[in-house]
This record gives C-alpha cells, sequence and structure tokens, in this order.
C-alpha cells in the first residue's frame, strides 16, 4: 500500500493505514508536496477547517490543488465537522472511496505540523475507535533540507504520549494549586483578600465601599453588559474608569493589517491593548 520506509518509527505499516500531516509553518508547498511523494502518498485529503490561509497563501485550497497536481498528487479539500466522530465517519467515507478508485494511500493534511496541537489528533483517535482503521502519523524529523524527511508514528504511540502527558500535568497543577490553597475560582480568591461589594447592592445604591482618593475599583466578572459599563463610567468622577473593548488584528497578504472586534468574550494579558495574531 506504498508505506514510507524512510526512517521510520514503525516496523510495518498496515495494509489500510490512513496517513496524516500538518502544514505547519513550511516556507514552500513545494516542499510539503516533495516531502509527501517521498513518503509513498498518492492522494491528499484536506481536513482543515478553513480552505485558505491568510497569513500562508500559498497553502490555500485552490494553490494547493495546482501544485499538488504537478507533483503528481491527487488533492481534495473536505474541511473539519465540529464533532468527532461524525466528522470521522466522514472521512472514512471519503477515503473508502479514494481507495476503490486505486488512489491509496491517502495522507489527511491538517493545519499544524505537531499532531499533538492539531485537531487531526482527535479525528485519528474517533477513525480508529469508530471506523476500525489504523492511522499513521507523519511528523516532519528534526534535520533540514535535504535530509528533511517525514517520520511515520503509530497513531496508538501518540496518543498514549499526548494522554499520559495531560494526565501529568493535571495531577501536577492541582498538587501545587493545593500545596499553595489557590482552590476554587480565581476570583473568589480575589474578593476574600478584599473589601468587595456584589454589583447588584451598588446598582441600587451607587455607593463604593470606600471613598478614598487612592482606591481602585476593581470589576470581577461574570460579565456586566456594555449598559452596565457606562452606568458605572457616569457614577464615577469624569475620566475616572476607561472602557475599551480589545480588537483583534489580522496579517493580510500584502503585510497590512484588518482590525475587527471578536464575537465573544476574550481576555489576554499583553503589552499593547490590541491583539496582534
Amino acid at each position: 500500500a506504498g508505506s514510507p520506509s524512510q526512517g521510520g518509527q514503525v516496523d510495518a505499516i498496515p495494509a489500510r493505514a490512513i496517513f496524516t500531516c500538518g502544514c505547519g509553518h513550511l516556507g514552500a508547498e513545494l516542499l510539503l508536496c516533495d516531502l509527501l511523494v517521498r513518503a509513498g502518498m498518492a492522494f491528499v485529503l484536506d481536513v482543515r477547517e478553513l480552505d485558505h490561509s491568510t497569513k500562508r497563501p500559498w497553502f490555500n485550497s485552490d494553490a494547493l490543488a495546482v501544485t499538488m497536481e504537478a507533483a503528481g498528487l491527487g488533492y481534495r479539500y473536505n474541511g473539519q465537522l465540529p464533532e468527532a466522530v461524525s466528522w470521522a465517519l466522514q472521512v472514512q467515507s471519503e477515503v473508502a472511496g479514494l481507495e476503490s478508485c486505486r488512489l491509496a494511500p491517502v495522507c489527511l493534511l491538517g493545519v499544524r505540523a505537531v499532531v499533538r496541537e492539531c485537531p487531526r489528533l482527535k479525528l485519528a483517535q474517533a477513525l480508529e475507535e469508530h471506523c476500525d482503521r489504523q492511522v499513521v502519523h507523519l511528523q516532519l524529523c528534526p534535520d533540514e533540507p535535504p535530509a528533511l524527511r517525514l517520520v511515520p508514528q503509530p497513531h496508538g504511540d501518540v496518543w498514549a504520549r499526548h494522554t499520559s502527558s495531560a494526565a501529568f500535568i493535571s495531577r501536577y497543577l492541582r498538587a501545587r494549586e493545593e500545596q499553595r490553597g489557590l482552590s476554587g475560582a480565581w476570583s473568589a480568591r480575589v474578593l476574600r483578600l478584599y473589601r468587595s461589594v456584589d454589583w447588584q447592592d451598588w446598582d441600587a445604591h451607587r455607593r463604593l465601599p470606600v471613598a478614598t482618593f487612592d482606591t481602585f475599583a476593581l470589576i470581577v466578572p461574570s460579565f456586566l453588559s456594555t449598559a452596565e459599563v457606562y452606568a458605572l463610567q457616569q457614577s464615577a468622577l469624569p475620566g475616572a474608569l476607561d472602557y475599551e473593548q480589545p480588537r483583534r488584528q489580522v496579517r493580510n497578504p500584502d503585510g497590512t493589517f484588518t482590525y475587527f472586534n471578536e464575537h465573544h468574550k476574550e481576555a489576554w494579558l499583553c503589552d499593547d491593548f490590541d491583539h496582534r495574531d
């Protein structure tokens, strides 16, 4: 079934294996195509959520279709479904159709080079659990071109390392939090340390519990509406409270940025107010 044989981490590739790899930060689509051809792939099924990349337009689906055809690879954009099992069943149907047309091995193309950072990790787990397929991840080796190649790793090994690491991190964080008295929500811990007033009580009287000039007001969500924040501003000294909504900045192919407001609540810590991808 055209299995990779260049220094892989598996002794034998299953005959009906489905492969995966990721776009990552490769600087040229021709390099990705060359790596896939050298790994023995015949067809690429694109399972990224989006069919385009603002930062790397050479990974747009229309551009990939041209470059992969030139490299002798078949290509089709499939997309991503929100639920892993439904996604896996849909991908399995596509792969089975390609295999019946002798367009195998099939490689599922994800967005991240490292599989544990990519949605295709959950897709691979669902394919093995619910579709009786074996999945092999093609990971970039640490070498530089021309020695750079894709190294096969069985999904079972990758998933075991992923779940083991996640469990260790969870246990470690829980132990450190208990050791330092950081159990419970951060908002409750903050409120225990300072004088506080419930929003509903303040809204009824419009009076803060202290009135000294060196006092600052910290609003602990869940969340105030825009109208409630404006009401708080109107009850404070002029200019005492600033209300800003962070904007997202996404780089365009020509190097400029597009600015827009997110449709969901988002918070971060950074030196600059606006968040730049």
